[in-house]
């Protein structure tokens, strides 16, 4: 039996307006989590900044030593050096963190952070944003620190 046209018509809209509103529901849904997102990334960016504010000045003295001219020099300029610079500072760390670890030294804690925090300069610098946190976990992971990642929670 023959449905008639208007009938067909009929459902044909409704299905259409039902499917718009989905994915207009849908939309709106990647909207909301897409600012809720941006603004948990602003306060983790802003958290972390403050944290870095407060402890660089002592991470720094802990780091620095008298015989060691270049990195001392280095830290001292801060993030003012070239790209050359900044991944000599990062080897530098790199080598003295191993030296560190062999002799577990607690001082390679402040070691692992300037690490840290030289890995997410880099990460700026290259265009790559927030993902400072990761490179964080992962540097704390490889010099084998992971106390530091349960107390900055």
């Amino acid at each position: 039996m023959a449905t008639p046209v208007s009938s067909v018509s009929a459902e044909l809209i409704v299905s259409i307006v039902a499917i718009v509103i989905s994915v207009l529901s849908f939309i709106w849904g990647l909207v909301k989590y897409g600012i809720t997102l941006e603004n948990r990334l602003t306060k983790i960016e802003t958290k972390t900044e403050l944290w870095w504010n407060t402890v660089a000045d002592q991470m720094k003295q802990l780091v620095q030593q008298p015989i060691h001219y270049r990195k001392d020099d280095l830290l001292d300029r801060f993030p003012n050096i070239s790209n050359s610079e900044l991944n000599e500072l990062k080897e530098i760390l790199i080598f003295e963190i191993k030296d560190l670890k062999e002799r577990k030294d607690p001082i390679a804690a402040a070691y692992a952070i300037w690490r840290a925090r030289v890995e997410v300069e880099c990460l700026e610098r290259s265009g790559i944003l927030n993902k400072g946190w990761r490179v964080f976990n992962r540097v704390c992971d490889m010099c084998s620190l992971p106390f530091l990642k349960k107390e900055l929670k």
